[in-house]
């Protein structure tokens, strides 16, 4: 069980996640991108970056490696 400050650090960095993650649009996150002309694109067929989190299933998953060069 987190303490009040771990539990406060947490979701301080949840946010900047998330933050960064709307500032690549979304897509640029994923690990099932897909990248032409300098843009992203879910390679899922008819889901983009919104609805892909909702999804049960095909859904999103954070590319670490991408989080930590973009930081």
């Amino acid at each position: 069980m987190n303490t009040r400050p771990e539990a406060f650090t947490d979701l301080a960095t949840a946010r900047r996640i998330r933050a960064q993650m709307y500032r690549c649009g979304g897509c640029g996150m994923c690990t099932k991108r897909v990248e032409g002309f300098g843009l992203f694109a879910c390679s899922t067929e008819g889901r983009t970056f919104p609805l892909c989190i909702a999804t049960p299933g095909a859904s999103f998953e954070l590319d670490h490696d991408t989080l930590k060069r973009a930081a």
